[in-house]
């Protein structure tokens, strides 16, 4: 079974009809590289953490609903 991870965020990508290659580009990152973030096989950046809370319009407060410690709230 496949563990889910930041759910919250994978809430925010479905609900602006957004696939992860699209948040890819719009962090200048690779498709494969935010799909290990989002599996929690690799660590989110800081500066990828920002573009995206920026991209969406999310206050810093609320970074920590959206990467919780370990991808789990």
């Amino acid at each position: 079974m496949k563990k889910q991870t930041y759910l919250k965020l994978r809430g925010l990508l479905a609900e602006h009809d957004m696939t992860i290659a699209e948040l890819a580009y719009q962090t200048g990152k690779s498709t494969p590289h935010i799909s290990q973030c989002l599996l929690g096989k690799a660590q989110w950046r800081l500066d990828v953490v920002y573009r995206i809370l920026d991209y969406f319009e999310i206050p810093y407060d609320q970074m920590h609903i959206y990467f919780p410690q370990g991808g789990k709230a």
